[in-house]
């Protein structure tokens, strides 16, 4: 390679490529805005709410949700919620189908308002659903509607006994 023009081009060009990049996502991405009391936000379900994987993590910004539940027997669950910041409220329906229960207010479980937890019974977790309102001390809502087939844990390979 002799020609100066195709060298200087070999090396402008991922140079160029990379200044645009980023450009773009500066110009057109949305800037982060702090929750404003009175408002409502959706939370975001994570990919293991969509699987057997035991947990479901709800996100917005800085206030993460984590659901978990145990298995009570006969159908029964106990649903529990851990915040990164104090809970005023947190409501649970869940939906069976196309039918909504009625919402029900989940137990605050320490004194500082992150760990939640209440009783369920979802008739078929493959197929239910549940909407989730909780209410920040600074009286932010946030929302969300997610499966239940995070309930039970199921992996590929059993775990060994220690």
């Amino acid at each position: 390679m002799k020609n100066k023009h195709i060298i200087v081009a070999m090396i402008v060009a991922p140079v160029l490529a990379v200044i645009a990049y980023f450009a773009t996502d500066y110009t057109l991405s949305e800037k982060p805005e702090k929750a404003v009391a009175g408002q409502s936000y959706p939370l975001l379900a994570k990919s293991n709410c969509r699987y057997e994987s035991g947990k479901c993590t709800l996100k917005n910004g800085q206030l993460e949700l984590t659901l978990t539940a145990t298995a009570e027997g006969g159908g029964h669950y106990t649903l529990h919620m851990q915040s990164d910041f104090p809970l005023r409220q947190a409501t649970l329906a869940l939906t069976e189908g196309k039918v909504e229960n009625t919402p029900r207010d989940m137990t605050p479980v320490d004194k500082n308002r992150k760990a939640w937890e209440l009783p369920i019974q979802p008739s078929d977790p493959s197929n239910d659903s549940l909407r989730l309102v909780v209410i920040t001390e600074n009286s932010s809502y946030f929302y969300v509607q997610t499966e239940l087939v995070f309930l039970e844990e199921k992996t590929l390979f059993p775990r060994q006994q220690e």
